[in-house]
This record gives structure tokens, sequence and C-alpha cells, in this order.
């Protein structure tokens, strides 16, 4: 059993910001929330409200967030859809792609694809996002790993609920 633990801006008013804090435990395709508070920021962290939901959530898809360089968004789409990720109902190698500013500095012990090793760097590389089956997403991640060129490619997995 795995916990995951979600914050979650709800709003501000006067400098104080509202936010939830959620806890899941996820068990095969389901999403059980655990506890619900609610808690608010400014002057110090209190807590408003506690509950708890005994409803669950099911997914059957995750979206896949994948930061890379342009010139391999290609590649890296068509190896996915072979995979049978990038699949909307009837319609195949569906992504959408933005252009994002990266920042990073190498450490001592990187061996950078950009960049200079100490040195802070910022270059635009694109932001690629497609939908996954879940249970071909850790042989999707494992495939974007594998083809993408930066030592530690960046790669977000989110579930997408079954409403």
């Amino acid at each position: 059993m795995r916990k995951v633990v979600a914050l979650r801006i709800l709003g501000e008013l006067h400098g104080w910001y509202d936010f939830q804090m959620e806890a899941y435990e996820w068990k095969q395709n389901r999403m059980y929330p655990l506890v619900q508070r609610k808690i608010r920021s400014g002057a110090g962290w209190g807590i408003r409200r506690v509950t708890e939901r005994n409803m669950f959530l099911e997914f059957s898809r995750v979206k896949l967030e994948i930061y890379v360089p342009e010139k391999d968004l290609d590649r890296l789409r068509m190896a996915l859809n072979d995979l049978g990720a990038c699949r909307v109902g009837a319609y195949d190698n569906c992504s959408s792609v933005v252009t994002v500013t990266g920042t990073w500095r190498p450490l001592s012990e990187a061996n950078p694809y950009d960049g200079t090793v100490g040195v802070l760097c910022h270059e635009a590389e694109c932001k690629m996002e497609v939908v996954c089956p879940r249970k071909l997403a850790a042989q999707a991640v494992e495939l974007v790993r594998r083809l993408h060129p930066y030592e530690e490619p960046v790669i977000h997995v989110l579930p997408l609920l079954d409403l």
C-alpha cells in the first residue's frame, strides 16, 4: 500500500492562502481518499477542518508529461504510439506540445546532455503530454527513459479519473 499526499491551492484572501491536503491509498485501479484537510496559512499554519471520505475514484488511463528537446519529439511520440499510448478514442498519435524554458545546474557527478557542470543553465525545451492506458504506464516510462537524450529525464505520470 502506497500513500500519496497532494497539496492544492484553493484560493487567496488578504494574503492568506487556503490549501487542501489530501492523502490517498492506491490499490490496483482505485484511488481511495483517506483524509482531507483544509489548511490556512498566513501568520502561521492551522487546521481549519478535517473530514474523512469513504468514496473511491477509479482510473484506467494516465497522462504522461515529458520534458524533451524539440528535435526528439517525433521519435519519442512515434515510439509511445507503437507501444499503445498516444491514443484517444478512434485516434492515434495524439499529443500536445508546449514550448517551455527549462532551468538546471549540473552537479559535479553529472554528465549533462547540455550545459556545463556547476553553471546554471536556461534553455527552450518542450513539454509533451500524451494519454496512456494505466496498464502500459510503467512500460511507457521505461521506453521514455531508454530513448530520452537527457541523463535524468523529467516524466510526470498523472491519473486520469474515470468519471
